[in-house]
């Protein structure tokens, strides 16, 4: 919640033209959640900062409620399933990236459904003027979470165990693989930062 708060402050939106989608970065840290406690953890985590959200900060009422859910459970659910049956390294990637596509094709649906509803337009107008921007919103939003869970899952995890808050587990990775995520993580950052430049 502190996460949102902060980044609602800030009114982070990559595209000047459709200021109402705004980057939050709660899903990284609901992600690394539910890799560590299980799938229904997160969905229980989303839906309690969405309402805490909505009865504080939010100006979008019930939309944004069930936006709000819809877009972070999108990513963490289908990505805390997979990663609950394979904990492993493949697994984490596998999972990351179920959780990327899942993200990107389900918001494009439920925007379609429901922001005409929002904005008070007609369906047509919307994805003749706005879907293209909703989709590479969502890339860059999912791709910039994937990125940073690859960069901090391992050192959060360690930290952690380091700290006896959680359990020795057995899918300890290697340096190897630590930094292959790491460089992976490092390259979609700059892949979506390319991205971004050439949009704009």
């Amino acid at each position: 919640y502190v996460l949102t708060f902060v980044f609602h402050h800030l009114q982070l939106a990559p595209f000047p033209g459709v200021s109402f989608l705004t980057y939050d970065p709660k899903d990284i840290l609901i992600c690394i959640a539910g890799f560590i406690l299980g799938p229904w953890y997160a969905l229980g985590i989303s839906v309690g900062v969405s309402f805490i959200e909505m009865i504080t900060i939010s100006n979008t009422g019930i939309y944004g409620f069930i936006m709000n859910i819809v877009s972070t459970c999108a990513f963490v659910i289908p990505a805390c399933v997979v990663y609950k049956s394979k904990k492993s390294f493949v697994g984490a990637l596998l999972s990351l990236a179920v959780g990327f596509v899942s993200s990107v094709a389900v918001m494009a649906i439920w925007n379609i459904i429901i922001t005409p509803i929002y904005m008070s337009i007609d369906r047509e107008i919307l994805i003749k003027n706005f879907l293209l921007y909703i989709v590479l919103f969502n890339v860059m939003k999912t791709g910039l979470n994937v990125a940073a869970i690859l960069l901090f899952y391992k050192p959060i995890i360690s930290a952690l165990r380091a700290t006896k808050l959680i359990q020795t587990g057995n899918n300890k990775w290697d340096l190897k693989q630590t930094l292959i995520m790491a460089g992976l993580g490092l390259f979609i950052l700059a892949s979506l930062i390319v991205v971004w430049i050439l949009v704009n």
